[in-house]
């Protein structure tokens, strides 16, 4: 059962343990909690859609990082969906209780909370976000790092 819900200030929530605090410290918290679990518990539709759109956007971040793990806020900034991806999503999004309140602009904050939530962490920590990914092991310490072999012997 999916009891993930969308309060009128656009905010998700959900009412059933284990998950019933996952949104408590905002949007970004619960993203980012959604992308790095290994719940043995099951999600609902909606909670494993946010799961989904959250993995995306650290999948992008991974890939940023992976070619310029100098630049932080151009990093962090590839955790934000584009317009066109705020709109699919906000059109996207499974039937919740206030779903009425589901649009671009909500998306866009949710993802702007996640980055702030990443900047936080990885400020705190005085590391980069490449170094930030790494210290949440698989999958995200492999995500855009391509290993070529020529099959042969040093020479």
């Amino acid at each position: 059962m999916d009891d993930l819900h969308i309060l009128p200030s656009g905010a998700p929530a959900m009412a059933s343990p284990p998950f019933d605090r996952l949104f408590e410290a905002g949007s970004g918290q619960g993203l980012y909690a959604l992308a790095t679990s290994s719940w043995e518990t099951p999600l609902g539709t909606a909670a494993f859609f946010m799961k989904t759109m959250a993995r995306q956007a650290l999948t992008r971040m991974a890939h940023a990082a992976a070619e310029r793990p100098d630049e932080v806020d151009s990093v962090l900034d590839h955790l934000l969906p584009n317009a066109a991806e705020r709109v699919s999503l906000a059109d996207q999004f499974p039937p919740v209780p206030g779903g009425e309140y589901i649009t671009p602009t909500v998306i866009s904050g949710w993802f702007e909370d996640f980055r702030r939530l990443v900047k936080k962490e990885t400020g705190i920590r005085g590391i980069t976000p490449a170094a930030w990914l790494k210290a949440l092991g698989a999958p995200w310490d492999q995500i855009g790092k391509v290993f070529f072999s020529s099959g042969g012997k040093p020479g």
